[in-house]
């Protein structure tokens, strides 16, 4: 009982406490396509042959994937993100990017394509 008591007066302690925690909060992953056919935030990105199984070309290339689906990106190019083949590249990671853009014809067409580091 003793145990109890002194983990409920701990707890009121740091609860009563004027210092605040911080927590980061992660941002949402688009997981879905709006009626408008364009998106603006955070999706997965890669290679398309490599890690996403896009097996219609034989050249690596950069691809999103939304949900289940994997589209490929025009305007925005695999190399323009560093060595794709590196470590830490396209061709062996699955990073996150934040990006806008459209969708025709299962194509991603980005008005803007920024890989971001989420921890």
């Amino acid at each position: 009982m003793k145990k109890i008591v002194y983990i409920c007066i701990l707890f009121l302690i740091s609860c009563s406490s004027d210092e605040k925690i911080s927590v980061e909060l992660k941002p949402d992953i688009i997981e879905v396509i709006t009626n408008t056919n364009s998106i603006d935030g955070i999706v997965y990105a890669s290679c398309g042959v490599c890690n996403f199984g896009l097996k219609e070309s034989y050249e690596c290339f950069l691809a999103i994937k939304v949900g289940d689906t994997v589209f490929p990106v025009e305007g925005s190019d695999i190399d323009d993100h560093g060595d794709a083949h590196a470590e830490e590249g396209l061709c062996n990671v699955i990073h996150h990017a934040e990006v806008s853009g459209e969708f025709k014809n299962n194509v991603f067409y980005a008005e803007s394509f920024n890989l971001v580091n989420i921890n």
